[in-house]
């Protein structure tokens, strides 16, 4: 059996921005390490979705990575079965690649990802590695989806709790995250930063949402670069941008960040908002002019991750507002560190992992003490006081370089566990 193989289950398409950012980075560390990686990935009306031409420019993408792309369709009904057929057809998928590559580990990404991991385990005998992305049912509960205590969370918790006695090492995403959900979790300092280890030995490690600072090697520095991009989203005639990316509603809560731009506007009417977003823009721009905010103030659009540095590279601040919970102690929003590498200070929630001790010991950002009007005009005082710190970008990015970098933290964190488990 090859002693450096792995299967990496996950439950996206291969084109969503969070595999593209938040997976593959890792897995290409990880294979120029000298690891066999498979990537099992969900595809919508696959294969169908994909031309046959798709799907061989994307294996031979992935090949030249040193990863083997595996994919099989995924359901888009959120109906239990629809979720267990989903769960079956990935279990037989897994048990054969494990059986037929010598794979040591099967890595599941986050809660579906891994029950696939386990249940191909019991059939391959392979070591799990539980890849703990949030404190999902508790997620569902502060998303408002499901009642505290309802018939799906208990059931959820309980999957949770199999998998965590199944799982032959875990990845959680922030410190405080550990200290809740591996209270008994000891570290020892000759194994290096981050890894710790349960009573029975098993390795848990803290691997924060990382990035790869050199996609942020491209802040505008001439005038008529930096006028330029403004040109293209509408913010010519704004003097400060504030950059929102990522989802919009559920946990990431429109009438706060809207309650925000408000008081951002009343501080300064050159205020410019541009919103970087996946989900429906029509209804964040419905909202933002049902508050009576100039329209011409605003961008709110869809852009590739590889676009993302680009857009940032005009902004001023960033904003993180997330509705606070027991599950965003796990939390570690990608969206700060890119913030942090363009050089923006951040104005964020109280409350979502590891987020306030790292903003505020490192002097990169404010965090919201509450969302009613003083408390959003004194963080916004806060902000104003630090944006005129001359150090204040470059002690943005080193912040992001020394806690986040794909290629000193995730990566070699990432490495570690893995040659702990074989």
């Amino acid at each position: 059996m090859h002693t450096k193989s792995a299967l990496y289950i996950c439950y996206f398409g291969l084109h969503e921005p969070l595999v593209q950012t938040q997976v593959l980075p890792y897995l290409r560390y990880l294979a120029n390490k000298g690891w066999e990686i498979h990537l099992l990935t969900f595809e919508i009306g696959w294969p169908e979705s994909f031309t046959e031409f798709e799907q061989e420019r994307c294996r031979a993408d992935l090949q030249a990575s040193g990863i083997r792309w595996i994919a099989r369709s995924y359901a888009k009904s959120h109906s239990v079965f629809a979720k267990l057929k989903d769960i079956a057809g990935g279990v037989l998928l897994s048990r054969r690649t494990a059986r037929r590559n010598r794979i040591r580990i099967i890595h599941g990404r986050a809660h579906v990802g891994t029950a696939i991991a386990c249940l191909a385990s019991i059939l391959t005998g392979r070591k799990v590695l539980f890849d703990i992305r949030g404190f999902n049912p508790e997620e569902y509960v502060d998303s408002q989806h499901w009642p505290a205590g309802g018939l799906n969370y208990r059931l959820l918790k309980l999957t949770e709790w199999l998998m965590v006695r199944m799982a032959s090492g875990f990845v959680i995403l922030t410190k405080v995250g550990r200290m809740h959900f591996f209270a008994d979790a000891d570290r020892q300092s000759e194994v290096g930063e981050g890894l710790y280890h349960l009573p029975d030995g098993r390795p848990v490690q803290i691997i924060p949402c990382c990035v790869n600072p050199p996609r942020f090697q491209i802040k505008a520095d001439h005038a008529s670069e930096y006028q330029q991009i403004k040109a293209e989203v509408h913010l010519g005639h704004t003097q400060r941008i504030v950059a929102h990316v990522g989802a919009l509603g559920g946990l990431y809560p429109e009438d706060r960040i809207l309650a925000v731009c408000a008081e951002l506007y009343r501080d300064d009417p050159g205020t410019g908002f541009l919103f970087l977003c996946q989900n429906d823009t029509g209804v964040m721009r419905e909202k933002y002019l049902e508050m009576g905010l100039p329209p011409a103030n605003l961008w709110v659009g869809k852009v590739a991750p590889d676009s993302v540095p680009r857009y940032l590279a005009i902004a001023d601040w960033g904003l993180s507002v997330k509705r606070e919970g027991y599950s965003q102690l796990s939390c570690s929003p990608t969206k700060i560190p890119e913030y942090l590498l363009a050089g923006l200070p951040v104005l964020a929630s109280k409350g979502i992992g590891d987020t306030e001790p790292l903003l505020t010991e490192n002097r990169v950002g404010v965090i919201f003490d509450a969302f009613d009007d003083d408390s959003i005009r004194s963080a916004i005082a806060r902000m104003n006081d630090l944006s005129n710190d001359p150090e204040i970008q470059a002690r943005c990015k080193a912040t992001a370089i020394r806690e986040f970098d794909l290629e000193t933290i995730g990566g070699p964190r990432y490495t570690r566990i893995y040659e702990e488990l074989v």
